[in-house]
């Protein structure tokens, strides 16, 4: 309802789960995709907690494949010491001109699946 009012106006959503504690599995970031995209959100921001060099590779891996699949656009951040050299902004679509963004037209929600 508040991102369809949101739409109404012109302005587009950018919906953001974090996830402080661990690394998602893909399959649960791509749970977390589908419910932003249900909620009809036009940006999807995943961030996770990298605890290993392992979970940060896997998170760059996971934006691989959801950016070949089509799927986004994305902001994905992998959290933590290893996350530094992992964190990736997918540039939108959305903002292919590369001009700044209005704030006045954007809202970040946070997305659950509850």
């Amino acid at each position: 309802e508040q991102i369809d009012e949101i739409h109404a106006f012109g302005g587009k959503v950018i919906c953001s789960y974090h996830e402080f504690d661990r690394m998602l599995a893909p399959e649960e970031i791509l749970g977390r995709i589908h419910i932003m995209q249900d909620a009809g959100a036009d940006v999807f921001k995943i961030a996770a907690m990298a605890v290993t060099k392992e979970d940060a590779e896997s998170l760059l891996k996971t934006t691989a494949f959801l950016h070949q699949h089509g799927i986004g656009p994305l902001v994905m951040m992998a959290m933590g010491e290893w996350g530094k050299p992992a964190v990736m902004d997918l540039v939108s679509p959305l903002q292919q001109d590369r001009k700044p963004l209005h704030r006045d037209r954007w809202m970040c929600l946070p997305c659950s699946s509850g």
